[in-house]
């Protein structure tokens, strides 16, 4: 089987070893820096097994080695004693646990809910917090989660709050910082991870540096930090700037900027001086490559054990690992598991 083949087979394989003594394959699977020894890297492909309450995890690392001299046609071999795992041990055998922060549960209730109005669609506020994660850590630990996977709780006007106004504050409405050192507290003395999400590919119209932009236009600092097309900007479907699909009010960052890349990088470097055990890095395969490369090493540089990896859609996630994600999701294993699990 080819390197991609194997890779994917192999993450089904809960009691055996990752890998055979011997494999071989395809040399056309190969990148250009497998000809460099020193340019090998290991990462982790994370496959999702859909499940009703939870989703369930699995990582798996291989190793490619490099060509032998004298050109294509050769066999491609993976051996065992060449593998060296970077990964952080927990995260070999975690089991996953997604937390809707919103829609999971609101503290303080016994289980039960506010009465709220959800606007439009159902996408209001429907009041979950912090308090009520805390609440519901025996029963995620009874599940047999052993990390959890928060969906962001930056300070933002939505209620999935991927769109922040401000990504280093804990919103109120979700208990704030007090609130998330009380969880990370309770989650740890019981052994169990704490992973954030992170959209670093856009924020919201009520971002300091977007707002600087539509008062001062080409005379802000933060001009460069955005998509922008026009001036004045406006509000709409034609804002004069960028945005996230049909979403004006999440306009995209320009990520490729290096004031950017700094700002996000110091985000990452907050929360991990935190306490926080990990990141999900939304929409990853949107990110510059060097970006995710220098997100993992400052994060890496503060805590070792972290876990960095991301939202990969498109199928050719090798090129994500190789930049610096520890792990990917990969959707294409997902599918054919559900073809042949659920769809016969």
């Amino acid at each position: 089987p080819s390197a991609r083949r194997l890779a994917d087979s192999s993450m089904w394989a809960a009691s055996v070893p990752a890998f055979p003594a011997d494999s071989g394959g395809s040399p056309a699977a190969a990148s250009s820096q497998d000809r460099n020894p020193a340019a090998h890297n290991r990462r982790s492909v994370l496959a999702p097994i859909p499940g009703m309450w939870q989703n369930v995890f699995r990582s798996m690392t291989w190793s490619r080695r490099p060509f032998a001299p004298g050109g294509g046609g050769q066999r491609f071999t993976v051996n065992r004693s060449d593998l060296e795992v970077e990964l952080p041990s927990w995260w070999r055998e975690a089991i996953l646990y997604t937390v809707f922060i919103d829609r999971f549960r609101q503290g303080g209730r016994d289980g039960g809910w506010e009465q709220r109005d959800l606007g439009h669609r159902g996408r209001g506020r429907a009041g979950g917090d912090l308090e009520g994660v805390i609440e519901a850590l025996p029963y995620l630990e009874e599940l047999g989660a052993t990390a959890l996977h928060l969906t962001p709780m930056v300070l933002s006007p939505t209620a999935h709050r991927y769109s922040s106004v401000d990504p280093r504050i804990v919103d109120p409405e979700l208990g704030g910082e007090a609130a998330l050192e009380r969880l990370l507290e309770a989650c740890h003395a019981r052994g169990l991870r704490v992973i954030f999400d992170f959209a670093v590919t856009l924020v919201h119209r009520d971002f300091f540096a977007f707002r600087d932009v539509m008062r001062k236009g080409l005379a802000s600092p933060y001009w460069s930090w955005f998509y922008i097309d026009r001036f004045p900007l406006s509000e709409g479907l034609d804002p004069g700037y960028r945005f996230y699909k049909k979403q004006w009010t999440e306009p995209l960052l320009r990520t490729e900027t290096p004031e950017v890349a700094d700002y996000l990088c110091g985000t990452f470097e907050h929360w991990t001086r935190y306490g926080v055990d990990g990141f999900r890095i939304d929409a990853a395969a949107d990110v510059p490559l060097d970006l995710l490369g220098r997100i993992r090493a400052r994060v890496k540089r503060l805590n070792p054990e972290a876990i960095v990896y991301g939202e990969v859609i498109p199928e050719h996630i090798h090129r994500f690992l190789d930049a610096g994600l520890d792990a990917a999701t990969d959707f294409l294993v997902q599918k054919t598991a559900l073809d042949w699990l659920v769809r016969g």
